[in-house]
């Protein structure tokens, strides 16, 4: 199926998208912490991948090498500058850039890095991808960033993001899809809970107490964490069968999808900028598969 790494892609999109969302939920309870959040989720994605490890996948656990390591630190490092830039700037000014730079750089990175082929077709279509994420954010009104730490570290965060996707690429061509991401969760959840022991140690007990405490919010932890990890392990099967230049920037669709929940979760407007950006995403897919 030659078409298998779209779909696979277009699905991490998907529950990617899914999982931002019915975050945003979970945070809404007033007593969980982010950071605490991520230490707490990173440790149920990490049980979650080694029980489907168990449980489906044959291949037989490895030996943690340096490329995991670098992929787990570079994940942790996305995830924590932005939730620090978001204590430091208005979020809907700061995820359109994080997602238009990524994209951009993910597809840039895997032609300078990896030597990866692309055409002028390629080029084209991350540019749509790109400018369409950016519409459906912002609902096509032209943000001026403004020079702060927040836009300095949101755009760390899409730098982390890219060289994230640009070495997973690199490492799913010697290691199974669904062991790097339970080595990389385990990893990432070891080093969130040190975070928070040092700098967080009450909040991240409060936020375990609310969780273990509250069925809905419970079972809402254990829903996004599974969607989580069904997601990031169908990202890394993509990169395995196509390369990171055509698989990135379509995993990058998220706001395609976030705009959808979004109508029907959240109760979101959706204009004609949002249907004008949803079209530029279509087309930089369908550029990116021919």
């Amino acid at each position: 199926m030659e078409y298998l790494w779209l779909l696979l892609a277009l699905f991490y999109a998907f529950t990617h998208a899914s999982v931002t969302v019915i975050d945003k939920k979970i945070l809404h309870h007033k007593n969980i912490d982010p950071l605490a959040l991520s230490a707490i989720r990173c440790a149920v994605n990490a049980i979650i991948s080694f029980i489907i490890l168990a449980f489906f996948i044959k291949t037989p656990l490895s030996e943690i090498t340096t490329i995991i390591i670098i992929i787990s630190l570079l994940k942790f490092f996305a995830v924590l500058t932005y939730f620090y830039a978001l204590k430091m700037g208005d979020v809907s000014k700061l995820i359109p850039y994080r997602d238009a730079i990524a994209t951009i750089l993910s597809f840039s990175l895997a032609f300078f890095i990896l030597g990866e082929k692309i055409t002028e077709i390629d080029i084209i279509g991350v540019i749509a991808i790109a400018l369409g994420g950016y519409i459906v954010w912002t609902d096509g009104k032209i943000i001026i960033p403004k020079k702060s730490k927040g836009i300095a570290l949101i755009g760390a965060t899409a730098v982390f993001l890219s060289l994230h996707g640009i070495t997973s690429k690199m490492a799913v061509l010697d290691t199974n899809p669904v062991v790097l991401s339970f080595f990389m969760y385990a990893l990432i959840a070891v080093y969130f809970t040190a975070t928070n022991m040092a700098i967080n140690r009450d909040k991240l007990k409060e936020t375990g107490t609310v969780i273990l405490n509250d069925k809905k919010i419970t079972a809402l932890v254990l829903l996004v964490s599974t969607i989580a990890v069904v997601g990031v392990i169908s990202l890394f099967y993509a990169l395995s069968l196509e390369t990171a230049a055509k698989v990135l920037p379509v995993a990058g669709t998220l706001p395609l999808f976030a705009a959808i929940l979004g109508k029907k979760l959240l109760n979101e407007k959706h204009g004609k900028e949002r249907i004008a950006g949803t079209i530029l995403i279509l087309l930089g897919i369908y550029l990116l598969y021919i």
